[in-house]
């Protein structure tokens, strides 16, 4: 009976070893321009030559006050920074940006809370500004 078992055990490996083919599969994505008005939230672009040629570059309220829907409040004290609010959160920070996300190239800029200064951007190397409104921007 020991014997009978034996095969029986052992036939599963041999059918898996029968169908290992090695097949490679490359999946590869590029990226696609969309127009803003197919975007399924709301997105404002700023861009980084015209934000340079326009305003003095003292900071971002010279090209952030065009943007619909965000308030940019200049305090005009560099020891306090620049008071963001986009549809109500962050309008109750008495200093700083609190309740939103700053990302730059990717990298959150702004503590989990949403707490963060936009101070420590450097004007002179931004290529645009994405402003991110809505259910999509979490």
């Amino acid at each position: 009976m020991r014997h009978a078992a034996l095969p029986a055990l052992l036939l599963p490996l041999i059918a898996a070893a029968q169908t290992a083919d090695e097949q490679t599969m490359v999946v590869t994505a590029a990226p696609t321009t969309v127009s803003e008005l197919d975007t399924p939230a709301a997105v404002s672009v700023v861009n980084g030559d015209e934000m340079r040629q326009a305003a003095p570059r003292v900071n971002l309220s010279e090209s952030l006050g065009a943007v619909p829907g965000l308030q940019v409040q200049n305090r005009q004290n560099y020891a306090q920074d620049l008071q963001l609010s986009i549809r109500g959160f962050g309008s109750r920070s008495t200093y700083g940006v609190r309740g939103l996300r700053i990302y730059v190239d990717g990298i959150p800029a702004t503590m989990p809370d949403g707490q963060g200064q936009t101070s420590n951007i450097d004007i002179g190397s931004v290529d645009t500004i994405e402003v991110l409104r809505g259910p999509f921007s979490a």
